[in-house]
């Protein structure tokens, strides 16, 4: 409170500077949302229309001209008070307010010239001792208005109107209306009568009022009192029924009664035309004079100093009929609402988001579309159709209703954020977990999830305050929260400061108070934060602490064998069989026909050139990717048919991504125990020490407890390869684990790799790294084309290779082609060709010579003439960088023939002296000839 009181005495200085009239702008935006809404093409007009007028200056005081356009008159819309207004100065501009205290703040704040204003609350108003106000010298203005009671169109009471306006002509009969109307407005007693209730009530009649309108509706502290209030006790007393109110702001309570809501609206409530389309009358019970109040102008007033005035206002505030219980109640009906809807928002919100994230479209595009709808609407508008629509005709609370209200509206919000921050965890952590047998609903609570949250936290944060300060909309139906009571407070004061102030601290409060507590949640689950420990439930083994290098990896060695021969299928030899394996997407095809069987412990590695479906070999193994077709059989399993065991295989075949993809929110001994623990239910302690072991084994065991980002490439690598081994898996599929890395990195999980083939491991790996292909392997598959193009041992790949397409790769040829079959070719076309190909490799003039003589004398001057027959010929000019050697081999159909034997002698003699080596071969109707230059 003391906060509270120094912020407003520097607010209330601001004020006394010139500051009211932007206090009274803000005023004004929050108080008549539903008005403006119903009169914004009037409020637009009407800025329209003063913009337009010359800048005479707005008169003011009890004299001055209303019936001016420079006069600016504030009314409330849909009142017999507007009507008399614009009846009697029909030149005059016109603003929209929501309520007496908003339009008395209007004047008072040099907003408006005058404020029509019921002759009885006027009166209220001076017996009250607000300063700054008097009545306009017109008097009395246009025609009196009447009073009614509103009855609901919907109401299921029977002879509802009969009913009151029977009791209506009662009290006016014995002359008990006219005496309340004497105590309420002339001698403003607001001692409220003993009214008992009804002991056995045959009914329950809900009546609808605001609270605002003083003497009619208004709050005496925490007591809703007033004429209206004790002519609707009087009522249900004589109706022998039972009475429930229910407190609306204007905006809310014709809805309400339309809607029914309530069965009546008492609440000093104008007949209008308007109002009689929306909803029925009862007989008038009373009339209403208008007025104009005005700013005093006189310049005299209370001569009380500024601090003096600042108490004053507070004891009336706050003080006064205790006005801060108020306060108070509203603040717990807003923390009520706000943390109800929070958590079932919440909860709601991530039930969305799976919908949302749903693989079947029948769930996740209504769930889309819910969430467009819901993002596209006002959240007032969504709270009023809940409240006046779809529980038009329920008995469910107000408070219940808003609760739902927010919380499909926070769920929305909260599903938008999840969604955005599972979206930024990496794919790889799903391709991870599923590549170590990970269900998808697991690695979405323990690997997902949890990184997640850490990017969703801040927008939660603040999306949970914007929804707090959003339910200071409730007021709408029946609901007096912390706004609301500020609202009741200034309709008796018609003071705006106190009671705005307070509500803005006691928000700006809670807020700070939010974004405090979750924010020491954002610190908590900063895995930078705070001391690192073991894993809860393990303890240190010193044993294991002195355990050196070499014996962790003897031991790791020993387990896996041991692992192995305990399989189910220890006398299988062969692993994994591929049958015409095809894999398509809609712009290419990168497995065509894969065919291949592995057996235990080959060390197979995948080579080839970028895009000829390796990776996607390795995917399709362990159906990280679905194939389109073919067969893959692993440990006697089809992996292709929908009822494969994946998970039960994954756990026997591990996966080492190039990307790492290690779980960042974990240690690095984490990564390591998550997998056993969960999926094996290996105890905490054995996983811990497996762990350990196998971080020593690679070379990182005081590494144990860092963060995946603080380690380098090749320790990340590393710790991936151990993630993977502490699942005892029969076969590891490499997917290029060195290409990600710095060429000083490639030696540490080469020399692993090297370490696991030792032991006996069965491998595929893909790879780009020859040398450590022919080191490490005991298979080399050629990929190209869609296919393994070329499958043998490492020498029969690298040094004998069979098929041109490996042998260019493997040592990485340039290569240039020339396709002739007939003798209208062009020859100055592939000669210049031959230059070109020369010079982009940096050959010399006379190797470039040297190939263009060869091609002249070999082919233009002996193949082609000697050719009696339709052919073929290919000619290809090879160059290997590595040797500097450069050759060209000529390949066509037909007889035998030997050029370099049997061509022209002086043509071959000139060539030959250029040439360094000459080989010919003829098989299968093939004439093949191979020169070096």
């Amino acid at each position: 409170m003391l906060l509270t009181l120094l912020i407003c005495m520097l607010l209330s200085a601001i004020l006394s500077l010139g500051g009211a009239e932007n206090l009274y702008a803000a005023t004004e935006a929050s108080s008549e949302e539903i008005s403006s809404e119903e009169t914004s093409s009037e409020e637009i007009s009407s800025e329209e229309d003063v913009s337009e007028e010359d800048d005479s200056e707005m008169p003011a005081g009890p004299d001055c001209d209303l019936n001016s356009p420079s006069a600016i008159i504030a009314v409330e819309v849909g009142t017999s008070t507007e009507e008399a207004a614009l009846e009697a100065y029909p030149d005059a501009t016109y603003i929209y307010v929501n309520s007496a205290s908003d339009g008395l703040l209007a004047v008072t704040s040099g907003k408006a010239s005058a404020y029509a204003i019921n002759k009885s609350v006027y009166e209220s108003v001076v017996s009250a001792e607000s300063e700054g106000i008097t009545l306009h010298s017109d008097g009395v203005v246009g025609e009196s208005g009447e009073v009614a009671i509103g009855i609901s169109p919907v109401t299921e009471l029977d002879d509802a109107q009969a009913l009151v306006n029977a009791f209506i002509a009662e009290m006016k009969e014995n002359g008990t209306l006219t005496e309340m109307d004497n105590r309420w407005t002339a001698e403003h007693d607001y001692t409220m009568p003993e009214i008992a209730e009804a002991e056995d009530p045959d009914f329950t009649i809900t009546v609808g009022t605001t609270g605002l309108a003083e003497p009619y509706s208004f709050y005496e502290g925490e007591t809703l009192t007033g004429f209206d209030i004790e002519l609707m006790q009087r009522f249900a007393l004589w109706a022998n029924a039972e009475l429930v109110v229910e407190v609306y702001d204007w905006g809310g309570i014709m809805s309400a009664c339309a809607s029914g809501k309530v069965d009546y609206v008492m609440s000093n409530l104008f007949v209008t035309e308007e109002r009689k389309e929306a909803i029925d009358f009862l007989d008038s019970y009373r009339t209403v004079e208008t007025v104009m109040a005005v700013a005093d102008t006189s310049g005299t007033g209370s001569g009380e100093s500024f601090l003096g005035s600042l108490a004053s206002s507070f004891e009336k505030t706050f003080i006064r009929e205790d006005r801060w219980k108020l306060i108070v109640n509203g603040l717990l009906v807003t923390l009520e609402i706000a943390f109800l809807s929070g958590i079932f928002g919440t909860v709601l919100g991530f039930g969305l988001c799976l919908l949302i994230r749903s693989r079947y479209r029948i769930i996740s595009v209504p769930a889309r579309a819910f969430c467009r709808l819901m993002r596209g609407i006002p959240s007032l508008v969504i709270l009023m159709i809940i409240y006046f629509v779809i529980f038009a005709s329920s008995s469910l609370s107000a408070v219940v209703i808003a609760v739902l209200a927010f919380s499909l509206i926070f769920a929305v919000s909260v599903s938008r954020i999840l969604n955005t921050g599972i979206n930024s965890v990496d794919q790889g952590q799903w391709e991870a977990s599923s590549a170590l047998g990970f269900r998808k609903t697991a690695a979405f609570l323990h690997i997902v999830f949890p990184q997640a949250i850490r990017h969703v936290l801040p927008l939660y944060k603040e999306e949970f305050v914007a929804m707090l300060q959003l339910t200071s909309i409730v007021g709408y139906i029946s609901i007096q929260d912390l706004t609301k009571a500020g609202d009741i407070i200034r309709s008796r004061t018609y003071e705006a400061f106190f009671p705005l102030i307070a509500t803005a601290v006691i928000y700006f409060l809670i807020s700070a108070v939010i974004t405090l507590a979750v924010g020491r949640i954002e610190i908590r689950i900063d895995p930078h934060h705070g001391p690192r420990r073991l894993p809860k439930g393990v303890r240190e083994n010193a044993d294991l602490i002195q355990m050196s290098a070499r014996q962790s990896a003897q031991q790791t060695a020993r387990q896996f064998r041991e692992s192995d021969t305990d399989a189910s299928d220890m006398n299988r030899k062969e692993l994994i069989h591929i049958t015409h394996l095809k894999k398509e997407y809609p712009n290419v095809t990168p497995l065509r026909d894969v065919n291949a069987s592995i057996s235990r412990g080959e060390i197979i590695t995948i080579i080839g050139p970028s895009g000829t479906g390796k990776s996607t070999l390795l995917r399709c193994l362990n159906r990280l990717e679905t194939p389109t077709d073919g067969v893959i059989t692993v440990f006697g399993e089809n992996v292709c048919d929908k009822r494969a065991d994946l998970t039960g295989i994954r756990r026997r075949m591990g996966m080492v991504f190039q990307s790492f993809n290690l779980f960042d929110h974990l240690t690095i001994v984490e990564n390591i125990m998550l997998a056993p623990t969960l999926l094996n239910k290996q105890p905490k302690q054995e996983a811990y020490e497996n762990a350990i072991r196998l971080l020593k084994s690679v070379g990182l065991a005081e590494k144990a407890l860092n963060y995946p980002d603080e380690l380098s490439g090749g320790q990340k690598q590393r710790v991936a390869i151990a993630r993977t081994l502490a699942m005892n898996p029969q076969i590891i599929l490499f997917d290029e684990p060195t290409s990600a890395l710095d060429p000083t990195m490639v030696g540490e999980v080469q020399n692993v790799i090297k370490q696991l083939a030792g032991e006996g491991m069965t491998m595929l790996i893909v790879t780009h790294e020859m040398k450590f292909a022919c080191d490490v392997s005991t298979r080399i598959f050629y990929m190209d084309q869609g296919e393994i193009y070329e499958d043998g041992t490492p020498d029969e790949v690298f040094t004998h290779p069979k098929r041109d397409r490996t042998r260019a790769f493997v040592k990485r040829l340039k290569v240039l082609s020339f396709t002739i079959s007939g003798p209208d070719y062009d020859f100055v076309g592939m000669t210049e060709g031959l230059r070109q190909f020369g010079a982009k490799h940096l050959l010399s003039e006379r190797r470039q010579d040297t190939m263009c003589r060869a091609f002249e004398e070999i082919c233009a001057m002996n193949i082609i003439p000697n050719q009696s027959e339709a052919y073929v010929l290919r000619i290809f000019t090879e160059y290997e960088e590595d040797t500097d050697t450069l050759e060209m081999r000529f390949e066509w159909s037909g007889q035998p023939y030997n050029p370099m034997e049997e061509g022209d002698e002086l043509s071959i003699t000139l060539v030959k002296a250029y040439l360094k080596d000459v080989d010919y071969t003829y098989a299968d109707g093939e004439n093949r000839l191979r020169v070096s230059m």
